[in-house]
């Protein structure tokens, strides 16, 4: 750094900043002869406030070159109200010098670009502009480490912009890299005299016109003596182009004219001159907005002129001498100056203002008032400024029409060549954003530079990085062939990687959206060197090397509010197992570890593996890993770039859901939590759109594809995806139904074959084995399909799909055997539903009938118990053993899990308030059966077996929830059973509260402490107020109306009628109402999931119906036993 600065400006480094400042000795500037003004005789141009003794100089025309003084600046140090450093200095200071307090004092690191700030004070953009503004600017600020300038007022709407910038900035980024640097007037900042420590006299009359904007980083405050007054914005285009080009810096320069007074014309002319690129945004101000309307308007025929290769002179020959008269009297001269580079000279000294006004053709009028316009606001205000008073009329005088001509002269200018070729102009409404127009800028300023000294070159490497680091997306073909070359170029690997993973922790979308683009073998850039595995250690294997440099700290941290995977580790160095305890949590413990030595081994099998099948395996791999590191690392928009390079889109998008709904529980607030929910149903809704494709393509091998094993996640399915992270529209999709409905009937067509299904089920599958019989001798297609067999097919048809795995397409034909048939017909899910369902209707038979008829206590005359009790017991007891082998069969590997999920409270709440009560209250009320002998005591074991048949009787529902007619229904009635239990606590508590309070002063003293008596006496009474009976409690009270306790009661009684029977009651059925509006979409996706989950169950329960099903089951166990030991 310290070579960009001269060694004469160079402070110690030993002493501290502020005091490097005294060592510069930088100056200030002090108004000491008091000039007053024509509108006010009593107060100095300069607007500050000089002693009595000060003698006006009338006659004088106040010049702050004549009538200041230089002193030692005493205003540096820390703004009080940012803590930001700030330095007052002298209009004339040394620029060289400000440089060297930036980069040697205050230690600002080199920008990578410089953007100068030209805003309007009295005009702000709209909404839209605003937030192209805020995105554009600050993403093309972090692309190129840029320093920011602006005035630093916060009436400018664009300092204002860049302050906010910068406050999102540091909340969101603790490592911001670009900076801004406000450089503005002294004398016209609101409360500057706090700084001011100086003893000086001398004090201000206003308190400066604008208030300072306190975001940005560094304050520069230019003085020229003088309070209150126009700020054109020279000191800080000059003090830009300064740390540009001073010294032996080359840094691209860009100006921004984001509106502008009139006076900024003479600092766009100058950039322009000097072959500093100019960015014009429209609708922001005045001259912004009039440069763009002509640059616009000039745009065909400037074109034209170019492709023709012709001077502008001749482009308009019809400029004759009736159009000659445009009222200018500098119209044909010519307005060289002496910084004027050879060819701006040449062209100046050669072409005079009517040359330039040739391009605008018939605008010129127009365009001349629209000058003149901006020229006579300049005017005003230099008047207003000077304190003078403003001629009256129009007429100009001598030096106000060169002025004029000056000023018509430098905008004609900007629309002609060569300063056209440095404007580019943006409009909110175009389809390209801002930050495209100044990338490109920023490139023509960096060719300028390149032009100037060869040194400063860029590589072709360096060029197409800086592309792909601005997220510049319409590359060109050879820039995009040039590009894959790079980044499949062997020998730069390593550069190259780590450039993607810097890309990847700082979120940069476009540049790596512009490397999936290319044919860019990712395969080949995260290949394993030598080097790698001896950092890593044993950490990571070979295959996944790459994924310690994507988990290291300074990697994987994100500073959204919205990370949270360091609230489940927070360990700085994130080692495999600490990746694989992190998905097992938030995915679940049913999916297998993804890093083990095993992950690459599933996808092919090693003897038919080609090469260029193994890169694409090694690459989707990679896809996965960087996929869920991207989710893991709440980096979701970067994540569906890779979703969609993969080829398991679908499983990957819902795996994405899980883990966003399981990082839910780790959200600080509730709107934390709606948010990750609402990301979570944002890849839900891309898994949906996945498979819509497909099932339109496709609709046999969709839903293959939802059911299918997929190894690049070991064997999850996508179906068992959507069902562990409860995505229930996705299963609502008609892929998934179809799926369903297909496994439901297994091998049947759900529509044509329903009426045979209908006998074989009323007929025990007996009318199975005849059907097939028929089928296979005597049907007149037998024949046929027998030759077909014979030709085409001598081997058995080949599976398609795993033999212990749904199988529903491997159909067989009518040459197997009949029995298979009949066994296969017993094992279809929706057979051993009907049977279940005939099981269950018999096992509440028996159940009712020894309840009603043959259950009394056990004595000598009645020493056995029913038969049908025998055979309830029987079937309850292997009912038990069937829910306990579905506990055991669930997906998750540890027992607590399946423990989690089998009373899972979201989805299978049944089973916890409806199911395990069943069985808890049957095996309470048979132990009480059989220790209760008197008639007394066993009223206790038949109120427990009467709860038990209730619960029977209610469980039975859950059976026709299949029905898609009924089963939303069913849906809605438990949402509705949710909403009833909160009314019930609140009208318990008002039960008892009145029945206590009335009680004590009605009937104290004569109830008795006893259980039986609280309730009959105090609870039962007011009980009955609910269902409307409240007779008797009104002829309690009117027995003895005149009593104080009975006026109490009666108010309580009034109010207790009002809250309850009227309020409460009615506010219930509005919320039903409500609920049944609310979730009548959601109760067809609850069912959909809860279809899911009956066929889930049924495919895997064993045929027929208990006790039956517990015989099959031990076969079940021994053959599965046997199959064990034989391996």
């Amino acid at each position: 750094m310290n070579s960009l600065i001269p060694l004469v400006m160079m402070p110690d480094k030993s002493v501290s900043w502020d005091d490097a400042i005294k060592q510069l000795k930088i100056q200030k500037r002090v108004c000491k002869t008091f000039v007053p003004k024509e509108t006010n005789k009593e107060c100095c141009v300069c607007n500050y406030n000089h002693s009595e003794n000060d003698v006006p100089h009338f006659n004088e025309t106040w010049n702050w070159k004549i009538h200041t003084e230089q002193e030692t600046t005493d205003c540096y140090g820390v703004l009080p109200q940012s803590t930001k450093r700030y330095l007052r200095c002298d209009v004339e200071t040394d620029l060289e010098q400000l440089c060297s307090v930036l980069l040697g004092v205050w230690n600002m690191i080199t920008p990578g670009l410089i953007m100068r700030m030209i805003g309007d004070i009295d005009k702000t953009p709209n909404i839209k502009i605003q937030k192209e503004l805020l995105q554009s600017i600050s993403d093309a600020a972090i692309a190129s480490d840029a320093w920011v300038i602006t005035n630093g007022y916060n009436e400018e709407s664009i300092s204002e912009l860049v302050g906010e910038i910068m406050y999102t900035c540091e909340m969101n980024n603790s490592h911001r890299n670009f900076s801004a640097i406000a450089v503005g007037k002294w004398g016209n900042i609101n409360g500057r005299h706090k700084l001011d420590e100086s003893t000086s006299s001398i004090t201000h009359k206003g308190h400066g016109r604008y208030k300072l904007e306190l975001n940005h980083t560094e304050y520069i405050f230019f003085d020229d003596g003088t309070c209150d007054s126009l700020d054109t914005g020279e000191f800080a285009s000059n003090f830009a182009r300064q740390i540009s080009s001073g010294g032996r810096r080359r840094i691209p320069l860009i100006t921004l004219l984001i509106g502008g007074t009139p006076h900024s014309l003479s600092s766009i002319y100058t950039d322009l001159k000097k072959s500093i690129p100019v960015v014009v945004v429209n609708g922001c101000g005045s001259l912004a907005d009039t440069l763009y309307k002509y640059l616009k308007l000039t745009e065909s025929s400037y074109q034209s002129l170019k492709d023709k290769n012709q001077n502008s002179v001749s482009l308009d020959e019809s400029f004759n001498a009736s159009e000659d008269d445009l009222d200018i009297p500098t119209i044909n001269e010519t307005f060289a100056e002496d910084d004027d580079d050879d060819e701006t000279k040449v062209l100046s000294t050669s072409r005079t203002t009517k040359d330039m006004l040739r391009l605008l053709g018939k605008s010129r009028r127009d365009f001349i008032k629209d000058v003149r316009e901006l020229y006579y606001n300049g005017r005003k205000e230099n008047y207003e400024t000077q304190g003078k008073r403003l001629p009256v009329g129009e007429l100009l005088s001598l030096e106000e029409e060169k002025a004029l001509g000056k000023y018509l002269y430098q905008m004609a200018s900007c629309l002609n060549a060569p300063l056209r070729d440095k404007i580019r102009f943006f409009d909110v409404d175009s389809s390209k954003s801002l930050k495209e127009t100044i990338y490109y800028a920023f490139v023509q300023a960096s060719d300028n530079l390149s032009q100037e000294k060869k040194k400063y070159h860029k590589t072709i490497d360096e060029q197409l990085h800086l592309a792909l680091r601005w997220c510049i997306g319409d590359t060109t073909e050879n820039q995009s062939a040039t590009i894959t070359k790079i980044w499949n170029d062997t020998n730069k690997i390593k550069d190259n990687r780590s450039c993607l993973i810097n890309a990847l922790s700082k979120n940069m979308l476009m540049f790596v959206m512009n490397i999936m683009k290319l044919d860019i073998d990712l395969a080949i850039l995260f290949r394993s060197t030598d080097n790698s595995l001896t950092k890593i250690g044993t950490h990571w294997s070979d295959k996944n090397h790459y994924l310690h440099e994507l988990y290291l700290d300074k990697n994987r941290k994100n500073n959204d509010p919205l990370y949270l995977l360091d609230h489940i580790n927070s360990e700085n160095n994130f080692t495999k197992e600490d990746l694989v305890t992190v998905l097992k949590y938030l995915v679940g413990d049913f999916m297998p570890s993804l890093y083990d030595s095993q992950s690459h081994t599933k996808l092919m099998s090693s003897e038919t593996e080609k090469l260029n099948d193994k890169e694409n395996t090694d690459a989707e791999y990679i896809y996965r890993d960087i996929f869920l590191w991207c989710i893991l690392t709440y980096r979701l928009d970067m994540a569906k770039i890779f979703l969609s390079q993969m080829k398991t889109r679908i499983c990957s998008a819902l795996i994405a859901s899980k883990i966003l709904k399981s990082f839910a529980d780790y959200a600080p607030d509730q709107a934390a939590k709606d948010i990750l929910f609402a990301k979570a149903n944002d890849f839900e809704t891309h898994a949906i759109e996945f498979v819509r494709c497909a099932y339109v393509k496709n609709k046999h091998k969709a839903c293959q594809l939802i059911m299918r094993s997929t190894n690049l996640y070991k064997g999850v399915t996508s179906l068992q995806m959507a069902f562990a992270a409860d995505n229930k529209r996705f299963i609502h999709e008609d892929a998934c139904q179809a799926l369903l409905t297909n496994i439901w009937y297994d091998r049947v067509d759900p529509v044509q074959e329903q009426k045979l299904l209908v006998v074989n089920i009323l007929t025990f599958g007996i009318a199975q084995i005849f059907i097939s019989i028929y089928l296979k001798y005597f049907s007149n297609n037998t024949n046929v399909k027998s030759k077909n067999h014979n030709v085409t097919n001598q081997e058995p048809p080949k599976r398609q799909l795993e033999k212990n795995g749904i199988d529903y397409t491997d159909d067989y034909g009518i040459d197997e055997k009949i029995f298979r048939h009949f066994f296969h017909f017993h094992n279809r899910p929706i057979t051993k539903y009907c049977y279940t369902c005939l099981g269950y209707i018999l096992f509440l038979t028996f159940f009712s009938y020894y309840m009603l008829f043959a259950f009394h206590p056990l004595s000598k005359k009645n020493p056995n118990i029913h038969w049908t009790e025998i055979l309830t017991i029987i079937t309850i007891t292997t009912m038990l053993s069937e829910e306990i082998r579905q506990l055991l069969s669930q997906d998750n590997r540890k027992l607590i899990g399946k423990i989690r999920s089998y009373f899972d409270l979201n989805n299978r709440i049944s089973n916890l308030f409806l199911v395990l009560p069943q069985y808890l209250l049957f095996y309470t009320g048979l132990v009480l059966r059989f220790t209760q002998k008197t008639p007394e005591s066993f009223v206790s074991a038949r109120i427990v077996m009467a709860l038990d048949l209730e619960l029977s009787f209610i469980r039975s529902i859950l059976f026709i929830g299949i029905v898609a007619d009924i089963g939303p229904k069913i849906v809605m009635i438990r949402k509705m059973t949710n909403d009833l239990f909160l009314f019930i606590i609140i009208i318990v508590i008002f039960i008892f509260g009145y029945g206590v309070a009335s009680r004590s002063m009605t009937a104290y003293g004569t109830i008795e402490f006893k259980g039986q008596n609280i309730l009959r006496d105090i609870i039962y009474p007011v009980y009955y107020f609910v269902h409307g009976s409240f007779d008797n409690e009104r002829t309690q009270l009117e027995a003895v109306p005149d009593t104080s306790t009975t006026i109490a009661t009666q108010v309580i009684f009034a109010f207790h009628m009002l809250f309850v029977n009227i309020l409460l009651i009615n506010l219930l059925i509005a919320l039903f109402s409500f609920t049944i509006n609310d979730i009548q979409t959601q109760a067809h996706y609850v069912w959909a999931y809860d279809r899911c989950e009956i066929i889930r169950i049924y495919h895997a329960r064993p045929a027929l119906f208990p006790p039956i099903t517990f015989l099959i089951s031990i076969v079940r166990l021994f053959r599965w036993c046997w199959r064990k030991l034989n391996t």
